[in-house]
Formats: structure tokens, C-alpha cells, sequence
């Protein structure tokens, strides 16, 4: 999944967007197929339009969704991991 997603950013934002993002993957539960993306408060509408751009992970058609949007990363993982 983290590959689809780079792959993804960096052909929408590029490089500089990428780092200018904070664009990290820091948590993905496989069985629950939830995870958590971290970007700089400034970046969050780029990182849901990088997630909505993801169309395949490993060859299989995905469709990637915001559950919610979190100030604060414990609180996220509390409510949605």
C-alpha cells in the first residue's frame, strides 16, 4: 500500500510538494484495512486528493477514503485504527 501511495504523491505534488506535505505513512492494520497518514496542517487537502488519485495497490482496484481528519495523532489512532 505505502508504495501506491508514494508512487502517487510524487507524481501529483512532485518531490518538492512531497516534502513541503510531510507526507508519511504511520500506521496500516492489514487485517482491519485501516491506516493513518500524516501530513502538515497546511497539506491535508493534498494528501485527500493524493489517497483519491491511489486507483490500484498490487494490481487490484482500489478505493481509498478519509474516514476522518485529526488534529492530534494519538487521538486518531484512539478513534479510527
Amino acid at each position: 500500500m505505502g508504495k501506491a501511495i508514494w508512487k502517487t504523491a510524487l507524481e501529483f505534488l512532485g518531490e518538492l510538494g512531497v516534502a513541503r506535505s510531510g507526507l508519511r505513512i504511520v500506521d496500516f492494520d492489514e487485517t482491519k484495512q485501516k491506516g493513518i497518514i500524516k501530513v502538515n496542517h497546511t497539506s491535508v487537502e493534498e494528501g485527500r486528493v493524493v489517497l483519491s488519485l491511489v486507483k490500484e495497490i498490487n494490481k487490484k482496484k482500489v478505493a481509498l477514503r478519509v474516514v476522518g481528519v485529526s488534529g492530534i495523532l494519538k487521538k486518531a489512532r484512539g478513534k479510527w485504527v
